[in-house]
């Protein structure tokens, strides 16, 4: 089973930064899943599940996409 690994993590870090969403306002479970998911939790916060047949740079375009419909908080992020 693949693991989601810092690579990956990265990678998500990378654009949500770019994004001006702060880190902690995300989850992304270990495990990928099918074709990848993006929602709201009942917390506030963005879960991001990585699709498990995709390359993860193909599947960046729909993850910034579908983080724009989603009403998070944006800010200035400085790491």
């Amino acid at each position: 089973m693949p693991i989601v690994g810092m690579k990956e993590m990265q990678r998500i870090f990378r654009l949500i930064d770019e994004m001006g969403i702060h880190r902690e306002k995300i989850e992304v479970p270990l495990s990928p899943e099918g074709d990848g998911s993006v929602r709201m939790l009942p917390s506030g916060k963005a879960e991001i599940v990585l699709p498990e047949n995709k390359p993860l740079e193909e599947w960046i375009p729909h993850l910034k996409a579908e983080l724009d419909k989603l009403p998070i908080p944006r800010e200035k992020v400085d790491y």
